[in-house]
């Protein structure tokens, strides 16, 4: 059962997954996880997830400051977490 969940939550893009991940583990609109950590449980590389970061800072949603990420807009995170 296990792994059939993680197989499905793999065939969705990154950006995704990681919109659900960043809701799930946010603090008062704030993420600060490590990415190192977070590259491992969602199975992929440290490159990818800077990429993805920096994608959802261009497009506004979160924004990156010294010690983690403010979540800009809930919504459009909260969309993009829905589409799993």
């Amino acid at each position: 059962m296990i792994s059939a969940k993680y197989a499905q939550s793999q065939a969705y893009p990154l950006e995704n997954r990681l919109a659900a991940f960043i809701l799930m583990s946010a603090d008062h609109n704030f993420y600060k996880e490590k990415h190192t950590e977070v590259c491992e449980y969602l199975g992929v590389s440290y490159r990818h997830l800077l990429h993805v970061l920096a994608q959802l800072c261009e497009a506004n949603i979160i924004e990156k400051q010294s010690r983690g990420y403010i979540i800009q807009d809930k919504e459009r995170l909260q969309k993009l977490a829905k589409e799993i």
